[in-house]
């Protein structure tokens, strides 16, 4: 009997200790993601302020755009199951995410493109065909942010 009673210790702690587990790793991920996401608009800001100036470097663009084409593809990982309001971690990831993951996927997806896109366009050297670029990147991340980030402080 005692041995029963062992196995089912073993069994719970097994059992609660993974829940541990993926709930540090939440805990973990929301901070990281929120960094990886400030470099990306970091990226995107600095790259949108080139192209304001009447002779923009694109050197600078490229850079950016490099530096935001490392980053897209991973966005949608940064969010696993639990990793939302419920980790208890101050984040603006709405519950939209994971109650639609096809979308939230597709729109991943598609930002990832279109920054691929932009890499592409920057090495043309040609500033018309970067903007035109660089709006379709900042549709893609309205399009995001509009369904699955929550507005405001």
């Amino acid at each position: 009997m005692a041995w029963r009673t062992g196995k089912k210790t073993a069994f719970a702690f097994i059992l609660f200790g993974a829940a541990g587990l993926v709930s540090a790793a939440a805990t973990d991920i929301i901070p990281q993601r929120q960094h990886n996401m400030k470099q990306m608009g970091g990226a995107f800001k600095a790259l949108g302020e080139e192209l304001k100036k009447p002779a923009p470097s694109m050197a600078v663009i490229q850079t950016n755009a490099v530096k935001m084409q490392a980053i897209a593809p991973h966005i949608e990982s940064w969010f696993p199951q639990g990793s939302g309001p419920e980790a208890g971690v101050k984040t603006k990831a709405l519950p939209a995410i994971w109650t639609q993951k096809a979308e939230f996927h597709k729109d991943a997806v598609s930002l990832a493109q279109a920054v691929d896109a932009l890499v592409v366009a920057s090495k043309t050297g040609n500033a018309a065909q970067v903007g035109a670029a660089a709006g379709a990147v900042g549709n893609g991340c309205k399009t995001c942010h509009t369904t699955f980030k929550q507005r405001g402080d």
